[in-house]
C-alpha cells in the first residue's frame, strides 16, 4: 500500500513553536529582532511583542522586587 498526503494551502496550516532557553537568550533575540526589523513589519514585530510580554511575566514572577530584596 502506498499513501501520500497533500495539503493544498500550506501557508494557512497553524503550528506551535515551544522554545526553551534562558531569559537572557530571550532577551538578545528580541534585541536582534527589534534592530533587523526597523520599520516593524509583521511577523517580526509580533515576535518581539510577545517575547517583551513573556519576560514581562517572567519579570513579575520570578525576579525579586525591589522592597522584598534583603
Amino acid at each position: 500500500m502506498r499513501a501520500r498526503l497533500l495539503c493544498e494551502k500550506p501557508d494557512e496550516i497553524e503550528f506551535t513553536l515551544k522554545l526553551i532557553g534562558p531569559a537572557r537568550e530571550f532577551e538578545a533575540l528580541r534585541d536582534m529582532l527589534k534592530e533587523a526589523n526597523l520599520d516593524r513589519k509583521h511577523p517580526a514585530s509580533a515576535v518581539c511583542q510577545q517575547l517583551d510580554e513573556l519576560l514581562a511575566q517572567a519579570r513579575r514572577i520570578y525576579w525579586p522586587s525591589e522592597d522584598k530584596q534583603p
